[in-house]
């Protein structure tokens, strides 16, 4: 008789370890490669000044006929290329009363009275002048459009347009308006002058340092008061009398000015200036908020499109990663 012997089953314990090792996530040896690229982008430093050079007088230097030195240029301070705009503000007011002592007047302030404003300009024999006379910078020329306004404040060179060739590179005036309102006071009620003057420079600004490109040329270099305003009160005759009482009697008669005296006043001229990113989409955007009309916008980018950052910057060279 024969007998069976059943033979013990044995787990195959290296399937067992493998299928272990896959279930935990051990690694699998097939060919593989990790990949990346790395591109860093700088914005650059952008940063434009007001360049001036002025100093304030004292009370009683600027008189008629007097120079005040103020030289102003808009400087790129960074390493991005821009536009400018510029807007001259000008504002005459009274800053004390001046009295009245003429008898029958006697102690009534003259018109304008302490806060109240100036016009700019004033009757000189018969022609308007303005009471304070701006020296423009020698690149400083007007649009047709304007002369008229450009010829009363001294801007005699006129252009057709910024892409005439004789407006490459210059101050642009390009609008004149009256501001009739400050705080809440007419500063210019009957319109003698203009209180806001806006030019464009037609041009590029470079990075700093870029070979002397990276300012604007002068837009102005002084200021002078106008040597024919005279005081307000110009003349006193004071006669001495006796009375049928015998009382003495001392009478003042005063001559005022036929126009404004500008004495007792204060003058403030504000230069606001716009600078932009010299791409396409910038400057049709902030110039176009600035009140510059579409034809001037298109006519500064025509002439000017050469010199500006291209908004879409090609691709050198195809690089390829190595592992």
């Amino acid at each position: 008789m024969s007998h069976s012997v059943e033979q013990p089953v044995v787990p195959d314990l290296g399937l067992a370890a493998l299928a272990a090792v896959a279930v935990i996530g051990g690694t699998w040896a097939y060919w593989n490669q990790d990949l990346s690229a790395v591109n860093e982008f700088e914005t650059g430093k952008y940063d434009t000044d007001i360049t001036e050079t002025f100093t304030p007088p004292a009370p009683g230097e600027w008189v008629p006929g007097v120079e005040v030195e103020k030289k102003v240029t808009v400087t790129n301070k960074g390493d991005v290329k821009l536009a400018a705009l510029a807007t001259v503000n000008q504002v005459w007011v009274r800053t004390e009363d001046v009295i009245d002592t003429d008898d029958e007047k006697e102690g009534k302030p003259i018109p304008p009275k302490a806060g109240e404003y100036f016009d700019l300009m004033f009757q000189n024999g018969d022609a308007m002048e303005y009471a304070s006379i701006v020296s423009w910078g020698s690149e400083v020329v007007a649009l047709e459009s304007v002369k008229d306004a450009a010829a009363g404040m001294g801007i005699t060179a006129t252009v057709s347009g910024l892409d005439d060739t004789a407006a490459a590179g210059k101050w642009v005036m390009v609008n004149a308006v009256n501001t009739k309102d400050t705080d809440g006071k007419e500063t210019n009620s009957d319109g003698k002058g203009f209180s806001d003057v806006q030019f464009i420079y037609n041009g590029i600004v470079e990075a700093e340092g870029t070979d002397g490109k990276d300012a604007t040329p002068l837009l102005l270099e002084g200021a002078t008061l106008n040597k024919a305003i005279n005081t307000t009160i110009t003349a006193k005759k004071t006669t001495t009398s006796v009375d049928e009482n015998g009382n003495t009697v001392t009478r003042t008669e005063t001559t005022k000015n036929a126009a404004f005296g500008y004495d007792s006043a204060k003058y403030t001229m504000t230069i606001n200036a716009t600078t932009v990113q010299a791409t396409k989409s910038a400057i049709e955007e902030i110039f176009g908020a600035k009140n510059i009309n579409k034809d001037q916008i298109d006519e500064f980018l025509a002439v000017n499109g050469n010199h500006m950052i291209a908004e879409e910057l090609p691709a050198e060279t195809n690089e390829t990663v190595q592992p």
